[in-house]
């Protein structure tokens, strides 16, 4: 899921990345990244249909942005079987 932090003074290291997984807490997978590079992370082993990221970030103002999914996604935790018969 690309996105990009724009804004003319953001802080160094001030962006954090959370995950939702059932629609109510967020944990984060990511604290203090750069504002200017990618960031990869495990997906959990949490089976759900309602998965959401959060992205943050801060300013030298001290104003916090935030943005989160729109749309949720899917994590499978294993993957299913299509048996297809034929008679």
């Amino acid at each position: 899921m690309p996105f990009a932090i724009k804004d003319a003074n953001l802080t160094a290291n001030s962006v954090t990345v959370s995950l939702q997984t059932d629609g109510k807490a967020w944990k984060d997978l990511g604290k203090g990244l750069p504002t200017d590079s990618a960031f990869r992370f495990e997906i959990p082993a949490i089976a759900t249909k309602i998965a959401k990221i959060k992205v943050t970030a801060v300013d030298n103002a001290g104003n916090i942005g935030e943005v989160v999914s729109v749309e949720g996604f899917e994590i499978q935790t294993v993957v299913a079987d299509d048996v297809i018969e034929i008679k």
